[in-house]
């Protein structure tokens, strides 16, 4: 299912909630994109990533296997303090 098209609102969540979702369908996300990518200009965990955007752990973890699927960034097969590293596809990749 695309990302964008996933609910951000539970079916038993007050009507106001789920108009909220509506509006912000695929906002988050693709400031949360922009914001990783920004700042990965060397290999990076999600515990690097979070620190220099300002973004929790949790919301980075989110989007990364995201970005991955995008073609965005690729693990480097590397862990570092419990966490994947990760990397920038070349533009021209």
């Amino acid at each position: 299912m695309n990302r964008l098209a996933e609910p951000l609102a539970r079916a038993g969540d007050p009507s106001t909630s789920k108009r909220a979702a509506v509006r912000m369908r695929g906002l988050p996300c693709r400031s949360h994109y922009l914001a990783i990518l920004g700042v990965m200009w060397r290999p990076m965990t999600g515990k690097d990533i979070a620190r220099l955007t300002g973004l929790t752990f949790e919301q980075v973890a989110r989007r990364l296997p995201e970005l991955q699927t995008r073609g965005e960034i690729r693990p480097t097969g590397v862990e570092r303090d419990g966490c994947r590293e990760w990397e920038r596809v070349a533009a021209n990749a």
